[in-house]
């Protein structure tokens, strides 16, 4: 059975997100805070029992100019990776909400390796269309790679071996030349929010202000 999520179920769908492996802050309704021009909307589905088995949320924001607006799933869907058929009854859900919205499309970018190509071709079954995939996608925004190194509990010694050669010369001769890592707060997001800007202009890609990291 689909729910949408509203203010009597909304702390069942916060608990939900925040205990699945898929899920992340991006799905929670906090987001919204942050993405202040954007409409907030999720749905759930739950089991015969009760239980929740999936749930996915989205971005509206209204497209004036074509009298319509834009569906954003940030993350994708959390629910398991194998389980199409959850995946399909949420999707169908979204589609009735973009009805409601008149939404022209709706974008996604599920948090998922490479590698599975399942669901990749699923995705591609429902419609989705995968956007330059030679290098960015989402409005020059989203970065189409995030890439997560599991250092396993290893020493630097050892993580430094899983490196090649010349990554391993880079990393040695940084401190020679005077770069210092060190983690920080608040205090140096002036600097980080500079280095970002410097480095989109280099790259081309866009950046954010600074009110969005805060």
């Amino acid at each position: 059975m689909i729910e949408r999520v509203n203010q009597n179920n909304l702390e069942e769908y916060e608990s939900f997100i925040k205990a699945h492996p898929k899920g992340l802050f991006q799905h929670s309704s906090k987001w919204a805070k942050v993405k202040s021009a954007w409409k907030w909307e999720a749905v759930m589905l739950k089991d015969e029992n009760g239980s929740i088995k999936g749930a996915a949320a989205v971005l509206i924001r209204s497209i004036p100019v074509i009298k319509a607006s834009l569906m954003y799933a940030c993350r994708g869907f959390v629910a398991d990776e194998d389980d199409f058929e959850t995946f399909d009854e949420l999707f169908n859900a979204l589609l009735e909400l973009g009805k409601e919205y008149r939404a022209y499309c709706i974008k996604i970018d599920p948090e998922i390796v490479i590698e599975n190509q399942a669901y990749k071709n699923h995705l591609i079954e429902k419609g989705f269309v995968e956007l330059n995939p030679g290098c960015m996608d989402f409005e020059n925004v989203q970065p189409r790679f995030v890439y997560c190194f599991d250092y396993n509990n290893m020493t630097e010694d050892e993580l430094m071996l899983t490196f090649k050669s010349d990554y391993r010369n880079r990393i040695r001769k940084a401190p020679k030349k005077g770069v210092e890592v060190k983690i920080c707060g608040k205090e140096a997001l002036d600097d980080f929010v500079a280095i970002m800007a410097v480095t989109g202009v280099r790259d081309v890609f866009s950046t954010r202000p600074k009110w969005y990291f805060e």
